[in-house]
């Protein structure tokens, strides 16, 4: 049987990138093969990588649809609502047409909800969520927003897919001195102030930095660690520049840091997962919901608020609660594995010749 995998992959995302590999692999577990609504190239050669000849880059001939995890059933913090809901039409609730016509089932798994302000927004997201034959959200936030919207059905709640996930992602170790992982992709306030709490923070162990980048060249974001690494230099500190191309070996710049700061959801989730200190400074609403779910809110900071002693507070209480708490931590993990079980049961619950018979 074929099975249709859609989500926001179309760029090289990181956490997008994993979560379509990891719905990917639950498919191939059920001795299916997987048809990509156009994978980035990161995606394609991470999956081939693992998959094989069980994947596919053209979603013709499928049995059923899956919508897989991600932040893409919600309009970012800036930006028109309507705007964002024709995208939202075009990219993602037009991929169902086909099978909400021709009766082919389809699910949605393991996404986060909301904001959604304009009519047609709400409209496609409440319609696309009474039609799935089955269901799962990620966070408590999409839960309130789905009943908001309308839906009346029920929603069974996880944690991000990602996060329990992380043994079966791997990763390679590239390098055995401990080193601290900063992933910022710019900054409000004076550089000198961040790499000055940087370097507090590091103390007198974690003296080798590596900043990681989601793009290369000329672009701002390179431009902006560029100039942090300069700056961290000058105060001693072992520094260097990560574009992030490879997503083997960005998860094992994670799985060995001593602690990571970043601004980005999944890089934190995977760091997490790894039981690897985190501290956010976040973007989106999206992941503060996150460390409140799994009951690290310490991890989170107000960039306003950043100085040395902040971040050296706020990582020793995140240390703290993680060897404090880890049977809660692993509870939280294994609830996310949740996600993959409901891939699992949706696709085995399809007949295809019933799918084909549809067509």
């Amino acid at each position: 049987m074929k099975v249709h995998l859609h989500g926001s992959h179309f760029s090289n995302n990181f956490g997008d990138t994993l979560l379509a590999y990891l719905a990917a692999a639950t498919v191939v577990e059920t001795d299916n093969d997987v048809l990509f609504t156009r994978p980035n190239a990161e995606l394609e050669t991470y999956a081939r990588a693992h998959l094989g000849s069980r994947l596919a880059t053209d979603p013709k001939g499928a049995d059923c649809l899956v919508f897989h995890g991600g932040g893409y059933f919600g309009e970012p913090p800036k930006g028109s609502s309507f705007s964002w809901a024709m995208r939202f039409a075009r990219r993602h609730a037009s991929v169902a047409l086909p099978y909400i016509l021709t009766g082919k089932p389809f699910a949605i798994v393991g996404v986060g909800v909301g904001p959604v302000r304009s009519w047609l927004g709400r409209f496609l997201v409440r319609r696309l969520f009474n039609r799935a034959s089955l269901v799962t959200v990620r966070d408590v936030e999409s839960v309130a927003e789905l009943r908001r919207l309308g839906v009346k059905r029920p929603l069974p709640m996880f944690p991000d897919m990602v996060f329990g996930s992380v043994s079966a992602l791997g990763g390679t170790s590239p390098s055995e001195r401990p080193y601290l992982v900063i992933h910022l992709g710019s900054w409000p306030f004076p550089l000198e102030d961040l790499a000055t709490a940087i370097a507090t923070m590091c103390g007198n162990t974690d003296r080798d930095v590596v900043l990681i980048t989601d793009h290369e060249n000329d672009h701002p974001k390179v431009r902006f660690c560029e100039a942090l690494a300069a700056k961290l230099g000058t105060l001693n500190l072992q520094t260097r520049v990560h574009s992030h191309r490879d997503t083997a070996y960005l998860l094992g710049l994670l799985r060995h840091a001593s602690a990571v700061v970043t601004d980005k959801l999944h890089v934190g989730i995977v760091a997490s997962g790894y039981g690897v200190p985190v501290l956010s400074i976040p973007k989106h609403p999206k992941t503060p919901r996150f460390y409140a779910q799994i009951g690290l809110q310490a991890a989170v900071l107000d960039p306003s608020n950043v100085n040395g002693d902040a971040l050296a507070s706020a990582l020793a209480e995140v240390r703290k609660i993680i060897i404090a708490s880890p049977q809660a931590l692993d509870q939280h993990r294994g609830e996310s594995l949740h996600h993959a079980q409901a891939i699992k049961q949706f696709v085995q619950s399809v007949d295809p010749s019933h799918a084909k018979a549809s067509s």
